[in-house]
């Protein structure tokens, strides 16, 4: 099982990282919608994605989780129905 987390740049994410890491170790995979050499609350964890989530991105994410076997995809904001994007994709 793996869980996608599409989520910004904010405050709340290194926190939300680090409690679904404490029950689902492993499980989860944090895409941020920036570069992230842009990043600017988050801190620099290699569990942490900078995708800026365009449509030209998409093949990207979508290979990203196929390798990661991601099954779940939770939204930290609002994301214009990105994942029934995904869902319609796989």
């Amino acid at each position: 099982m793996g869980v996608l987390h599409l989520c910004f740049d904010g405050n709340f994410i290194n926190n939300s990282l680090k409690v679904f890491e404490k029950y689902y170790p492993g499980q989860n995979l944090f895409i941020v919608n920036k570069e992230k050499k842009d990043f600017q609350m988050l801190q620099d964890d290699e569990r942490l994605l900078g995708i800026p989530l365009e449509e030209e991105d998409f093949p990207k994410v979508h290979q990203l989780c196929i390798e990661h076997h991601i099954d779940y995809t939770w939204h930290k904001t609002k994301f214009c129905g990105l994942s029934s994007i995904f869902k319609e994709t796989w």
